[in-house]
């Protein structure tokens, strides 16, 4: 029993539950909130550099065809159609990255082009969140603590900046 108002019963304070109890799942549970909500939102981007834009490509060829290359032309009669990041085989260009990432992205791609690829790669954040705070319930005694190990895993650089290209840094992260 703990303190109360005068005439009022007693309140039963757990002193437990401020370490293990409810409010950290729930804290956790916001994160996860805010990182859907954040994946709605999120506008999308257009292929800024030249690793987004071959994670563009690859993405496009693994929903269009199955495999992550694209076309460019007759690239074996014209080496200026050979891009750096790409190499030539069987007249088309195969990305230079690990194909994982394009065909996890691919769906994203085929509902809804680069905004859903977008919001789809900021929404790994919501796994990776709850990941973390399962290890880290592993290694800690309080419940908070594992929370913020998750949201210190989410908003630290450069997870979250890359979480917000379409990039397979934050897939990676969580594989």
């Amino acid at each position: 029993s703990g303190p109360g108002v005068a005439g009022a019963p007693p309140v039963d304070v757990d002193r437990g539950s401020l370490k293990h109890g409810t409010g950290p799942k729930r804290a956790l549970g916001a994160l996860i909130a805010l990182v859907l909500v954040g994946a709605v939102l999120h506008p999308g981007h257009g292929a800024e550099s030249v690793d987004v834009r071959t994670y563009v490509q690859m993405i496009s060829g693994v929903a269009r065809h199955g495999l992550p290359c694209w076309d460019n032309g007759p690239v074996e009669r014209y080496d200026e159609l050979v891009v750096p990041w790409a190499v030539a085989r069987g007249g088309r260009l195969w990305g230079v990255y690990a194909p994982l990432y394009p065909y996890v992205a691919a769906p994203a791609f085929l509902l809804g082009s680069l905004r859903a690829i977008s919001g789809f790669t900021f929404v790994i954040l919501a796994p990776i969140a709850l990941v973390t705070s399962a290890l880290a319930r592993r290694f800690v005694e309080k419940g908070w603590s594992a929370t913020l190990a998750a949201v210190v895993a989410v908003i630290s650089t450069p997870l979250l900046a890359k979480s917000v290209e379409m990039s397979a840094y934050p897939l990676a992260t969580l594989a």
